[in-house]
């Protein structure tokens, strides 16, 4: 990351700005955490759907959830390393 100045949080514009910047970080990895846990869930509920449950779609249900979960958990902790940083302007 190459050196930045830290965020201006005097005007409201600038902590609309920062809090923009912030979204963005680490987005992708977040967004694929929420999908894979919805889809996890998804695959969940279609147990009652089934009378006799494939032991497949239980252990691929409880492995999207738990890796939905862990990519959630990455995502928000590089966001918060990117917002340390920034803030000690590095």
């Amino acid at each position: 990351m190459s050196e930045r100045a830290p965020p201006d949080f005097s005007t409201p514009e600038g902590v609309a700005a920062y809090k923009q910047e912030l979204r963005g970080v680490a987005r992708t990895v977040r967004l694929a955490g929420i999908g894979m846990a919805l889809g996890g869930f998804a695959l969940g509920l279609t147990r009652f759907a089934m009378t006799p449950w494939p032991t497949f779609l239980m252990v691929l249900t409880l492995i999207l959830c738990v890796a939905g979960v862990v990519l959630l958990a990455i995502g928000m902790v590089q966001r918060t390393q990117y917002h340390m940083r920034r803030l000690a302007g590095r």
